[in-house]
This record gives structure tokens, C-alpha cells and sequence, in this order.
């Protein structure tokens, strides 16, 4: 497919605009943040939203999408209940007596500690 100053083509048949650039002769820019297409007409942002690319929304696709969390916007944003209610390492009263809990986050290699607030660590050696 031509992907040169005159345009920039893709698609099976080289019919339609290569990501990144949108507009009649698919030569205009792309304004979304790398994280979405564009409308082959309007060039208005069609952001990605799996979970190879990301979850992203916004008019240029900047921000995570609701429930994800920054920076390539494909973990989700998990609420953590109160201790009790949550699968722990431990559970312990802190001071005060107020339920306190160690929840360790494998994938992630995160250790949640601590009433309220929250600790979050991150463990770099995965121990």
C-alpha cells in the first residue's frame, strides 16, 4: 500500500486509511495519542479499548478508560473492601482496634498493607 506524502494507505485492498492518519486522501494526522484511531472523515478519535493496546478514552485518547489504570492503561483499577472482606496474608487490629490486613498481589508483585490508609509496595526483586 502507498505510504507517502500523497497518502498514507492500508487494508487488505489498500482502501482505507493506515492507523494513524485519516481525511479523503488519508494524509492528515492522526490526533490520538497513539492510543486510537481515527474517523476516516472526521479524523475524530476511535480509542483503543482491548487489552493489548490498552483502555483509553478521551477525545484524543490520553486518559485511562474508566476502571484502568495508568500507565498503559490495561490493569484494572480494583477497589479494595474493608479487611475482613478481602483474601489476606494476615489480619491484624491496628491502632486504635481498627482492622488492618496484608494483601499480596502476585501478578503484579504489590503488597497491600495497612488500614487507613492503605499502603501500597511494590516489591522489584519479587520477593
Amino acid at each position: 500500500c502507498q505510504r507517502n506524502s500523497s497518502g498514507h494507505w492500508g487494508g487488505s485492498l489498500c482502501n482505507t486509511c493506515a492507523v494513524g492518519f485519516w481525511g479523503l486522501k488519508c494524509d492528515v494526522d492522526c490526533e490520538c495519542s497513539g492510543h486510537g484511531g481515527c474517523g476516516w472523515l472526521d479524523g475524530v478519535c476511535q480509542c483503543f479499548t482491548d487489552p493489548d493496546r490498552g483502555f483509553w478514552a478521551g477525545p484524543s485518547c490520553s486518559v485511562c478508560l474508566d476502571g484502568y489504570l495508568p500507565p498503559r492503561c490495561v490493569s484494572h483499577n480494583v477497589a479494595i473492601s474493608r479487611a475482613s472482606e478481602v483474601p489476606a496474608i494476615s489480619l491484624e487490629e491496628t491502632l486504635g482496634g481498627a482492622p488492618g490486613a496484608i494483601v499480596s498481589d502476585q501478578e503484579h508483585q504489590l503488597l497491600y498493607t495497612g488500614g487507613q490508609p492503605l499502603l501500597v509496595l511494590r516489591s522489584h526483586d519479587g520477593s
